[in-house]
């Protein structure tokens, strides 16, 4: 948003999280195009995210559409393309410096990403040093520069105007209520059995979580042959990818995903 002075302004901090130095979190919610490949795997992140969807939306603005996914309606084909497609510029867009500095905002490395080991890397970079006289970031911060447009008076849109030309809901983001929503409740369902928080599961952690939730049910031969469905490479834990994929693509067993769904209910830690 713009400002009364016609200086950007963050708004809609709904799904935002202050997180200390060196802290990880492991939400999956925002917009898929700007999530940053770390979201993705539920490996866990910090504030590095934050490079990468301020490299994507830099990207959008210069380029005019987003670095990855463009187009792309279907979830997980966003996902797959930021995961595993190359970063490429079209030919109309020359600027060196700022190709180095989307090239760095947007490596799919965490460590290597620009900023990621402090913000002056990214703030001393060619770009932003081009055309300016004095230190970009310190006149912005004391509002030395004149913004190109200001707005006369303070107007509100009227909604009926502005949903003919926009869509004000969010409910096509992740980060909805749905119990078995891809960007919501999925990972928090495999954070639930993962209790010693290794990211995997192992058969202990899967038949303590399950015999809390339906003992006489969950036997341990039922609770053995769940983990053999689930655990595809045969290597004895259940890792992310194995437990989003029997989730969401095998077509047998579903009082059992039914009682995945309803294990996020209880807190086996408590």
């Amino acid at each position: 948003m713009l400002d009364q002075d016609g200086y950007i302004k963050l708004v809609d901090f709904g799904l935002s999280k202050k997180l200390d130095s060196f802290a990880r979190t492991y939400s999956l919610v925002g917009t898929p195009v700007y999530m940053p490949p770390e979201i993705i795997t539920g490996s866990g992140y910090g504030t590095e995210c934050d490079l990468w969807s301020l490299g994507a939306m830099f990207y959008e603005l210069v380029v005019g559409k987003v670095p990855f996914a463009e187009g792309v309606d279907d979830i997980d084909a966003v996902f797959s393309a930021i995961l595993y497609e190359t970063l490429d510029f079209p030919t109309r867009y020359n600027d060196v410096a700022g190709k180095r500095v989307l090239t760095g905002l947007l490596t799919k490395e965490v460590d290597q990403r620009l900023g990621a080991s402090g913000w002056h890397a990214l703030k001393s970079q060619k770009y932003f040093k081009q055309g300016v006289k004095g230190d970009l970031f310190t006149m912005i911060i004391g509002r030395e520069l004149p913004a190109p447009w200001v707005a006369g008076k303070e107007e509100f849109g009227k909604e009926e105007e502005i949903l003919q030309i926009a869509e004000l809901s969010d409910a096509e983001e992740l980060g909805t209520d749905d119990p078995m929503d891809m960007g919501c409740r999925l990972l928090a369902t495999f954070k639930r059995f993962d209790i010693n928080g290794d990211n995997n599961i192992d058969r202990h952690e899967l038949g303590a979580l399950l015999g809390a939730l339906d003992a006489e049910t969950f036997t341990q031969d039922v609770c053995d042959a769940l983990m053999k469905a689930i655990d595809v490479n045969g290597d004895g834990v259940v890792s992310y990818e194995e437990f989003v994929a029997w989730i969401m693509n095998d077509d047998s067993g579903g009082d059992l995903r039914h009682a995945m769904r309803e294990a996020t209910q209880l807190d086996i830690r408590s």
